[in-house]
């Protein structure tokens, strides 16, 4: 059986990133002869200097910065970054990006990222390289209109074909210049150029990877709405600063997944955008208007805010059933727990842990409680005090009895204590007309929130008394 081809291994995780920086910039006539187009300052930071930013959040450690044009000048600016190694291509003037690329080849031992130095991006760009599985791989991105665009062009594999600036039929989309590379198409990359091209030439890294594209599949990974812009002359730098950067500058949207685990998890666009605040004082008083207001709105969907009080735990959902059970009882009390899933064992789990007195009735976990059975239960062990049970069991689905449960609780003066995590803000439940003593539920099922807060909503007057 033959070996698989660099493309179709698993691919290594990445931390090294070459940037190409040796270039002139002859068309960018705001800079010429006074900096590098990477020292280009865009709100008073470099161009390059928020690239591998992006980089070293991306958890990229290790950067080969090819310099070349007012080399001097990265040099000063770069003295004092650990991460980033200098190589020069003194003959900058006379060839092009692939003997810059060349260069790199005594100091490349992994697979890596190649970039050009004067490109703006938003950070998803690295995200999708360092997570898709292909080695080789270039970005491109929907059409940008900015001018001296690169088109890519693909096959029905979606592998590349060629790399031009001339508009033909159906390209797959734009050059964005930031690429992955796997370390067996950098040496045969370098084995070409040295074998066929004679410098001085002008030949470009872009050429090199068309022509070892058939014998080294490389892949299109498009972005459609990828927000980047390369600065090459004096148009596309007006239009990254009053276009593109503004855009880089707003809140980024996340990918929204969906998540399998058992009840809603996925949190939609404008969840994620509600974190993006800022920083609160818990001692100030907007913080406890803040949790204040929150309360109240966690008892205003259970119908219940004047009769009814919200306490806020840090924590899962089960964080809040440990509350309950281990604070709730007294001495003399015994708790009846249900127990028709995962979510009711680990109520037993719990009472047993901090030694509650408790009894658990075990049903199969396709079998629904049987509240006959339940209150013969009761009526035979007359020392219960409190019921725990699970009104939607998140393991199965099943939902269980609530109204027929609470009645029963009722009857025997039993304090209830309900876990609705997976069903509290999902299905309709009004304490006004259902009477339920302590209610868990949790920010992360159907509220849709992110994970970390739990509650416990109880009736004031009870909860004085606990």
């Amino acid at each position: 059986m033959s070996s698989p081809t660099a493309s179709s291994q698993i691919p290594p995780p990445l931390n090294t990133a070459v940037i190409l920086a040796a270039g002139m910039g002859i068309r960018l006539k705001t800079v010429y002869d006074e900096a590098p187009k990477g020292l280009l300052e865009i709100e008073g930071k470099a161009i390059i200097q928020q690239s591998i930013e992006n980089l070293i959040c991306a958890g990229i450690n290790s950067i080969l910065l090819v310099i070349g044009y007012l080399a001097p000048l990265y040099r000063s600016f770069f003295k004092d970054y650990s991460e980033i190694k200098l190589i020069e291509n003194t003959d900058y003037a006379k060839t092009g990006s692939m003997h810059s690329f060349f260069l790199a080849r005594d100091f490349i031992e992994n697979d890596f990222l190649l970039l050009e130095s004067d490109l703006i991006y938003e950070k998803r760009a690295l995200d999708e390289l360092t997570r898709i599985e292909h080695r080789n791989c270039i970005l491109i991105s929907g059409y940008t209109h900015h001018g001296d665009e690169v088109y890519a062009y693909g096959n029905e594999n979606n592998h590349l074909i060629s790399l031009s600036k001339s508009h033909h039929e159906n390209p797959v989309g734009e050059l964005v210049g930031i690429s992955r590379i796997s370390q067996e198409l950098f040496k045969a990359a370098c084995d070409y150029y040295e074998k066929n091209i004679t410098t001085p030439f002008n030949y470009n890294y872009e050429d090199c990877l068309t022509a070892l594209s058939e014998s080294h599949p490389i892949h299109l990974h498009k972005v459609e709405d990828l927000i980047w812009c390369e600065i090459d002359d004096d148009k596309q730098y007006n239009i990254a600063i009053n276009q593109v950067f503004p855009e880089l500058k707003k809140p980024m949207s996340a990918n929204r997944k969906i998540l399998l685990n058992p009840g809603p998890g996925t949190t939609s666009q404008r969840v994620k955008d509600s974190l993006k605040v800022d920083d609160i004082c818990p001692r100030e008083k907007d913080f406890g208007n803040l949790i204040d207001n929150l309360r109240t709105k966690l008892t205003r969907v259970v119908s219940a805010e004047k009769t009814h009080t919200a306490v806020l735990f840090a924590g899962s959902g089960t964080a809040a059933v440990e509350s309950c059970i281990s604070s709730l009882m007294g001495a003399d009390d015994k708790l009846l727990i249900i127990d028709n899933g995962a979510y009711g064992e680990r109520a037993h789990i719990i009472a047993k842990a901090y030694g509650v007195p408790h009894k658990i009735i075990h049903y199969r976990w396709d079998a629904y409680p049987d509240v006959i059975k339940i209150e013969e239960e009761i009526l035979k062990e007359a020392s219960f005090t409190h019921c725990f049970f699970v009104h939607h069991e998140t393991t199965t689905g099943m939902l269980n009895p609530l109204e027929a449960m609470l009645q029963l609780c009722r009857k025997h003066q039993l304090v209830s204590i309900v876990d609705t995590i997976s069903s509290y803000a999902g299905i309709p439940l009004d304490l006004s007309q259902v009477h339920i003593d302590y209610l868990i539920s949790t920010s992360s099922k159907c509220i849709q929130g992110f994970p970390g807060v739990c509650f416990v909503i109880a009736e004031k007057a009870a909860l004085w008394k606990t």
